[in-house]
């Protein structure tokens, strides 16, 4: 079993519009007992129509998770742990290895 861990703590504001977040830096972190792997990215979030403001002190790192996870979509989000997911089993079970020939 792998254990995602989302960490979406970076963002980018506008703080000229009270540090709104509206772009996340995440890196998201797989591990089973043996192996880990990582995807790393950035989600722009849509400031256009925020209904429940949150003062920049105010947010929290799960809140920022949640925004980053609604915005791409549980597609993306299902993409970014398969991949995860992959690399852990090519870490078990290498398609392709690299060797050196002695001289």
């Amino acid at each position: 079993m792998i254990d995602y861990t989302w960490d979406c703590s970076t963002v980018d504001v506008y703080p000229s519009k009270k540090n709104t977040v509206y772009n996340v830096h995440y890196i998201v972190t797989g591990e089973d007992d043996e192996n880990q792997a990582t995807f790393i990215g950035t989600q722009e979030l849509n400031t256009e129509h925020i209904v429940d403001f949150k003062p920049f002190d105010e947010v929290t790192h799960d809140t920022v998770v949640e925004w980053c996870q609604d915005a791409m979509g549980n597609e993306q989000v299902k993409f970014i742990e398969d991949n995860i997911a992959k690399q852990i089993e090519e870490y078990k079970n290498p398609t392709s290895v690299t060797l050196k020939i002695e001289k």
